[in-house]
C-alpha cells in the first residue's frame, strides 16, 4: 500500500462552495460544500500524482502545516489530504502509479 499525504488550504466562498488550493502542486479545485470539497481535493491529488509519476517527474516534498497561511483568510483552514495509490489503481484500472 502506497499512501501520499499533502496539505490543502480550504477557503469558504460566499455562495457556500469551498475553494481548495494545493500549495505544493500549484493547483486548485473546489467543492459545492465542505464534504464535496474534500472529495474533490482527493480526486485532484491522486490525479496529479498519477500524471507526475507517469511522466517520471519527482513529487514535491509536502509542506509543513505550520508554514501554510490559510487561517489568515476569514474561516480559511489547512487540512491534510491522504490518497491510497493502490485503491485508486484498483478502482480505475491504472497501469502505473
Amino acid at each position: 500500500m502506497k499512501k501520499y499525504i499533502y496539505p490543502a488550504c480550504f477557503y469558504p466562498e460566499e455562495d457556500g462552495r469551498y475553494s481548495v488550493i494545493f500549495p505544493d502542486f500549484g493547483g486548485a479545485t473546489y467543492g459545492n460544500d465542505l464534504a464535496d470539497a474534500i472529495d474533490m481535493a482527493a480526486d485532484y491529488l491522486i490525479g496529479t500524482i498519477f500524471d507526475m509519476l507517469n511522466a517520471h517527474q519527482p513529487l514535491p516534498t509536502p509542506s509543513a502545516m505550520q508554514d501554510l497561511r490559510a487561517n489568515e483568510y476569514p474561516n480559511g483552514f489547512t487540512s491534510l489530504i491522504a490518497v491510497d495509490a493502490d485503491v485508486c489503481r484498483a478502482q480505475n484500472s491504472f497501469k502505473k502509479l
